[in-house]
């Protein structure tokens, strides 16, 4: 852990994907990583910087990427967002563009998003959005971004670039979406594993970790946690995750 110095700003950098960014927040600035860096300062008594950086761990070339997002904000704490939502989460756009396309793909993955962001903050439109993605799920089928080992092999090679930070704070954030198995055994089992090998990994690298499902999976009505597209938290959702977090930095986790 990186020593807390009283008045030296406290330099956070979040490594996620669109959960971490809030863009599909109606207020962006509640999303959890900025709920922390709001908070955390005053809790430290020190100013506190956040950048939010993507990271897609299935992508090729992350070990490079890390290197330049590392020597461009020189973090003193990175929290690293890892997810199954690649593997476990089958979406449409993935078998458009197989059967017609980038093209096509681009066109229809821009009517999803601007559907989404009319109709996910009222009950009428969330519904009717449902509808539309059960409709477009029977015509087109819906297929995951990439294969499980595709992800566990990216994921280490994230972590294990990051261990080599001597100075550096990690804590892994897992948050893989409530919605992904869906009732599928096969992805059910997948996601355990790789609940069990993130935990793994992250004990071997002296990574602290924050699995902040524990906290969401006790709320009863578990639809108000997240939008109808089954990806994106709420903003609920939010308050909760970053409560989980503010409350491992008081604790000293």
């Amino acid at each position: 852990m990186t020593d807390v110095v009283p008045g030296e700003e406290l330099r956070i950098l979040v490594f996620g994907q669109s959960n971490a960014t809030g863009e599909h927040l109606a207020d962006p600035f509640q999303a959890w990583p900025k709920l922390v860096a709001a908070e955390l300062g005053a809790h430290l008594k020190r100013p506190t910087s956040l950048v939010i950086r993507p990271i897609y761990v299935h992508a090729p070339g992350v070990e490079k990427y890390l290197d330049r997002e590392l020597e461009r904000y020189r973090p003193d704490v990175v929290l690293f967002g890892a997810s199954a939502f690649a593997f476990a989460q089958k979406m449409v756009v993935v078998s458009v563009r197989r059967r017609f396309g980038n093209r096509v793909a681009s066109g229809y993955q821009w009517l999803e998003s601007r559907t989404d962001r009319t109709t996910r903050h009222s009950e009428v439109g969330s519904r009717a959005n449902r509808l539309a993605r059960r409709t477009m799920i029977k015509l087109f089928g819906a297929e995951p971004l990439a294969a499980y080992a595709t992800v566990i092999d990216g994921l280490e090679t994230a972590l294990k670039r990051l261990a080599r930070e001597e100075q550096l704070s990690v804590t892994v954030f897992q948050m893989n979406p409530i919605a992904a198995a869906d009732g599928d055994a096969a992805i059910s089992k997948q996601i355990a594993a790789f609940d069990a090998e993130v935990l793994e990994m992250a004990h071997r690298l002296h990574f602290a970790h924050i699995d902040v499902r524990v906290a969401l999976n006790v709320v009863p009505d578990q639809r108000s946690l997240m939008f109808p597209d089954r990806l994106h938290y709420t903003t609920r959702a939010h308050r909760i995750m970053a409560d989980c977090v503010l409350r491992a930095f008081e604790n000293g986790t």
